[in-house]
């Protein structure tokens, strides 16, 4: 017979578990900043390293150079020749780039000897290594103005560099600059000066590349070329800033064997062809040169010459 249990006088049930609470916990307990025993003590230092013995440089390898190349003008080819300064001057190596290379460059040679590095842009033909072995050779490389480009003209340095050394090389061009810088007409009568247009006479044909100084003219162009000037000039004065380029000329004494270069203005006044020319002093590698004329007359007439630099 089943015994049946009393009833108890209180009886006590548990809420319903809110879904709330395990996130309420979790956020709690992410919340919380992250605390370490270990983060609040001191770390314990580092045991003394031995001292460290000094790095060993290696010696100056004497096969190696270090080149910098600066150019005035845009290069689109350059060749760096290096020539033992010794004995022969002959030539050790060669590189060559399509353009002017930024930063140093490294040349390793042959041997640990001096050398004589020749750098040369823009150069209008290919250099002919075998023709060219004897430093002495290169000294007479020879190029004409009408081979030259005005917009990369040939340019060219040379450095002597110690063995090992390094060096920075400097290209020049061989083309100087003749600026038109003001032509005054002062004819009166409201005459014109008509078509005008600016050549050189007794311009040099042709130059050593390498050659910095001396520079005398065994043959000249004949056929100048002529720059005609933007509009006539009339009784105000114009500014044309036109320029010629020519190859150095800087005989100091001018004769028949080595004239000097002359600037021409050639115009029409009144149906008439009319000249004004002057001789223009020595011009050395890669010079500058502003001119102005005043006309007074068909045979009275003035040019001023004065370098870039007092302009």
């Amino acid at each position: 017979m089943e015994t049946k249990r009393p009833k108890p006088l209180f009886s006590w049930r548990h809420p319903p578990r809110s879904p709330l609470l395990p996130c309420t916990l979790l956020l709690l307990t992410l919340s919380a900043p992250a605390f370490s025993v270990s983060g609040c003590r001191k770390p314990a230092s580092a045991p003394p390293s031995p001292a460290t013995p000094p790095a060993i440089l290696p010696a100056t390898d004497t096969h190696v150079f270090r080149l910098r190349i600066h150019a005035e003008a845009p290069v689109r080819k350059l060749d760096i020749l290096a020539y033992n300064e010794e004995g022969l001057l002959l030539l050790d190596g060669r590189m060559r780039w399509d353009n002017c290379p930024s930063g140093t460059l490294l040349y390793r040679s042959r041997n640990g000897a001096d050398k004589r590095i020749a750098a040369i842009a823009n150069c209008p033909f290919d250099l002919n290594e075998s023709a060219i072995r004897r430093y002495e050779t290169l000294e007479r490389l020879e190029i004409g103005f009408r081979d030259d480009a005005p917009q990369a003209p040939v340019q060219s340095g040379v450095a002597g560099v110690a063995a090992g050394g390094q060096a920075d090389i400097r290209l020049t061009p061989l083309r100087c600059r003749i600026t038109l810088a003001e032509v005054e007409n002062r004819l009166g009568g409201y005459t014109l000066l008509e078509s005008p247009r600016l050549y050189l006479l007794d311009a040099n044909a042709s130059a050593e590349v390498l050659r910095t100084e001396g520079f005398r003219p065994s043959a000249l162009l004949q056929r100048p070329v002529t720059l005609p000037l933007p509009c006539d000039i009339g009784l105000f004065a114009r500014y044309p800033d036109a320029t010629l380029t020519c190859f150095p000329n800087d005989s100091p004494l001018p004769g028949a064997g080595t004239p000097s270069t002359q600037l021409v203005l050639e115009c029409e006044v009144q149906g008439k062809t009319c000249r004004f020319a002057t001789r223009l002093p020595p011009l050395a590698r890669n010079a500058s040169l502003y001119a102005a004329l005043s006309v007074r007359s068909e045979t009275d007439f003035q040019w001023r010459l004065y370098p870039a630099d007092a302009k």
